[in-house]
């Protein structure tokens, strides 16, 4: 719906530009335009922010999720599996990991996972690619709706900045007066040399 109302939005600003009223003298137009581009600028701005929360709470959302439907949750012997753990040679504790994975044994990997790294020897980064392998094993379809989901953020945001960009420009009546000037020129030069094509 976002898309759909910046494009639509910015379509009726392209033609407002495009379209000057002959009746009215070109600063007018300009003003017309300037004042047209603040108030779409302005409503791109909370689209920005709606989106932007609107993201922020899926992903709250989908973070829940995956912490009840994956089972990564502590169990009873998370001191011994933490105990045990830690004195593994580095080489065998990513096999374990790997192996708790697989066997998509949530309460033994929690223990490791969710302790201080000094309790475990795992490095933060690692942390997160494991807990991520472990979502991906046991919740497929929400790790797959949460990857859609942040690439319709992205493309969002990616309009919202391209519209913001826009707007910008045309809300600065001396920036919007340069842009027409090098429109104008170019369709000048544009006609000059397919005059002088013709003349061939």
């Amino acid at each position: 719906g976002t898309l759909n109302d910046l494009c639509s939005n910015m379509a009726a600003l392209e033609t407002v530009r495009l379209n000057p009223d002959s009746r009215l003298p070109k600063d007018s137009h300009t003003l017309n335009v300037s004042r047209a581009a603040s108030k779409l600028r302005g409503m791109t701005e909370e689209m920005r922010k709606a989106v932007t929360l609107k993201a922020e709470e899926v992903e709250k959302g989908l973070a829940a999720e995956l912490a009840a439907r994956s089972g990564l949750k502590p169990s009873a012997y998370g001191v011994e599996i933490r105990t045990r753990f830690h004195a593994m040679a580095p080489g065998d504790k990513v096999k374990a990991i790997q192996s708790l994975i697989e066997g998509k044994d949530g309460g033994s990997l929690d223990a490791i996972l969710n302790a201080p790294p000094v309790l475990t020897g795992v490095l933060p980064q690692d942390i997160v690619i494991y807990r991520e392998q472990f979502y991906q094993a046991t919740c497929p379809d929400l790790i797959k709706a949460r990857s859609t989901y942040r690439d319709l953020k992205e493309h969002v945001l990616a309009a919202v900045a391209t519209v913001e960009t826009a707007t910008t420009e045309y809300s600065d009546p001396k920036k919007l007066k340069e842009l027409e000037e090098r429109e104008t020129a170019s369709v000048a030069a544009q006609t000059q040399l397919e005059g002088v094509s013709h003349g061939d």
